[in-house]
């Protein structure tokens, strides 16, 4: 066990102990999160992240992003979004993968993400993707 204390933090209900980690340092970095279930939304200036279990086994740290649908639209919210997204996967461990759904004309997204074995391993690596790209 990696020594963390249960608290049954909702999120993750089954690794409680892993849910808490993550929990707790996006609390302490004041950053917004919600805890439904299995799942952990976090909250980061016009992205959400998402973790999850991902139904073919293991964990999924998700990102999706809105694109700019029409020209002349100012980029500079999606840049920063990207940014701040890119950055925090940047430090994760695994290979990135990109996905566009363009399903829905006048709302593209761009989901990005990464697949862990280890929730723990997950916990800790966000932890610390998360505090290193918000302005503390």
């Amino acid at each position: 066990m990696h020594g963390w204390d249960e608290l049954g933090i909702p999120g993750h209900a089954g690794h409680s102990s892993a849910a808490k980690l993550l929990q707790s340092a996006l609390k302490d970095l004041g950053v917004r999160f919600e805890a439904e279930g299995d799942m952990t939304r976090i909250m980061l200036d016009g992205a959400v992240i998402e973790v999850r279990d991902e139904p073919g086994g293991g964990y999924i740290v998700l990102a999706t992003l809105s694109l700019p649908a029409e020209a002349g639209e100012d980029p500079g919210e999606y840049i920063e979004a990207f940014s701040r997204v890119l950055g925090v996967f940047m430090r994760l461990r695994g290979r990135i993968r990109y996905e566009l759904d363009s399903s829905l004309q006048d709302y593209p997204m761009l989901r990005i993400y990464v697949i862990y074995d280890d929730l723990y391993q997950l916990a800790e690596d966000l932890v610390e993707a998360v505090r290193a790209v918000v302005p503390h």
